[in-house]
């Protein structure tokens, strides 16, 4: 240890010396009280003195100073003092302000500092945004690479900084730029870039959109409940694009497993579960209405209650049904009512799978006997990229549709349980879809991951990719789950909801 302090007053004392002696003044505290010397160092001398410092691996600072003329002229002056640089953090260091991180539930980022040591900051979690903070440590690292810097929006609409490369078209290219615009009949503007770079655009007049087609494409927007923004092309021409809707705030989720191994979340917007508690949560209310043996007519309803209405003696009434040229059934009864009613054909369809894998659902109008047939699932046509998704309003009814083929319509849900044997948090029928049943599951970081099971293909369509991990309540986001069961001794439908225990927390 005094080795090395010895070896660093030395260099100290060395570094100066060899600076006076090739005409540049060694530096000293009198150089920062404004008495010594009497003349300002010129920009040359200053950048000599930085790379001096550097050649010597050592840091420097920048100082401001005052002299005073003969003639009592104040002037203000610039000098370079060099600083000892400090040593960087180990591995162990690092590695230790890592699991800190980890430990508090934060990510880990890595960015070097001023000096070109590797440093370590605690970033907010995947599922928040960045903090203003975190983006001014990315800002300052760019900085410090001697790079600009921009902002953007990310695909979870959060701002992220991003360095830019300063390099900027030169002025050759620019020229030519600018004769080509010429050339085609353009006219040719200057702007600057992101990165302030100058650049050429090119002007066409003829083949900007309308002010018409502007406005029609702002209606498209609010149409589809989204907002808009007009921009300037780098043809100089305006343009529109809708913009996703504006998420919402983050709902933050406390989960806790109780001594009796019940599984309860808590979240900030006043979402509570329980899973040892089957509350008949979204339970649709629904009632029946049949004709029991003595001719009372009985209204029994999911509530429990229940009524009877008995016709009295001597005012029975008596119906007869015909069946009219569209193949309705009409019920006439003496005491004036009248009701109708028109069966409804669904296709016959059957569900094939050809060499490579992928599966064909082909059907026949039973009236008119014309097939269609559709791909279901091809196993090359699988990707891990991220399932986008979008909400709006149709004829008064709530709609989400992902790129995926992934379509629901809330208001056709019913019959909706919570906390099935499948792993689902709930699960609902859907109005004229009987072979199609909507899931909801819960990942790890407690979002809702909806999905759509077809019971008669055998396939599982949701809002996000997923891989089983450690049961239901732990869903990620990587492969798609697509039902692909052997042939076995089970009904079909046995063998799909076996699947999805196994799935979604079976053994």
């Amino acid at each position: 240890m005094r080795a090395i302090l010895l070896s660093l007053i030395l260099v100290s004392m060395i570094i100066p010396m060899a600076w006076a002696e090739e005409g540049y003044p060694a530096v000293t505290s009198s150089v920062v009280d404004g008495i010594n010397p009497t003349t300002c160092w010129s920009t040359g001398q200053l950048q000599a003195q930085i790379e001096k410092c550097q050649a010597y691996g050592l840091n420097y600072q920048t100082y401001v100073y005052s002299i005073k003329s003969e003639t009592g002229i104040i002037s203000t002056c610039k000098r370079v003092e060099c600083s000892q640089k400090q040593a960087c953090p180990s591995e162990e260091a690092l590695e230790l302000a890592s699991k800190k991180c980890s430990s508090a539930g934060l990510e880990t980022t890595y960015y070097t500092d001023a000096a070109q040591c590797q440093q370590v900051y605690c970033a907010s979690p995947k599922n928040t945004c960045p903090s203003k903070e975190d983006n001014l440590i990315r800002i300052k690292g760019c900085v410090v690479q001697g790079l600009s810097y921009s902002y953007s929006m990310d695909s979870d609409g959060c701002p992220v900084v991003s360095c830019l490369k300063n390099e900027c078209t030169s002025s050759t290219s620019l020229a030519d730029a600018e004769k080509k615009c010429h050339e085609s009949k353009g006219k040719p503007y200057a702007y600057q870039d992101a990165s302030g770079c100058n650049q050429i655009g090119c002007n066409y007049p003829s083949a900007c959109t309308s002010t018409s087609a502007l406005e029609s494409k702002i209606k498209s927007c609010k149409s589809e409940g989204l907002s808009y923004e007009t921009y300037v092309k780098d043809d100089g021409c305006k343009e529109v694009y809708c913009r996703g809707q504006v998420e919402k705030e983050k709902v933050s989720c406390e989960k806790r497993v109780s001594e009796d191994n019940c599984i309860q979340i808590k979240c900030t917007d006043g979402y509570y579960f329980n899973s040892c508690v089957q509350a008949k949560v979204c339970q649709a209310y629904e009632c029946k209405t049949f004709k029991d043996a003595q001719g009372c007519m009985v209204k029994s309803c999911t509530d429990g209650s229940e009524s009877i209405t008995c016709p009295q003696k001597g005012n029975e009434v008596e119906c007869k049904v015909i069946t009219n040229d569209n193949g309705c059934e009409v019920k006439e009864c003496s005491d004036g009512q009248r009701y109708e009613y028109c069966p409804v054909t669904y296709p016959e369809c059957k569900t094939t799978t050809d060499e490579s894998g992928c599966k064909y659902k082909v059907c026949v109008d039973p009236k008119t006997g014309e097939k269609t047939t559709s791909t279901s699932y091809c196993p090359e046509k699988e990707s891990s990229k991220p399932v986008q998704c979008k909400v709006y309003t149709a004829e008064g009814s709530n709609v989400k549709v992902c790129d995926n083929g992934f379509k629901v319509v809330y208001e056709e849900l019913t019959n909706c349980v919570a906390t099935t044997s499948d792993g689902a948090t709930k699960k609902c029928s859907i109005k004229n879809s009987p072979s199609v049943e909507y899931l909801v599951y819960v990942d790890n970081g407690y979002n809702e991951i909806e999905c759509l099971a077809n019971l008669e293909e055998q396939t599982t369509i949701c809002t996000a990719n997923m891989e089983k991990e450690r049961g239901a309540a732990n869903v990620t986001t990587k492969a798609p789950a697509t039902v692909d069961n052997p042939a076995q001794s089970e009904k079909p439908s046995e063998s799909f909801w076996t699947f999805l225990s196994r799935l979604f927390g079976g053994q």
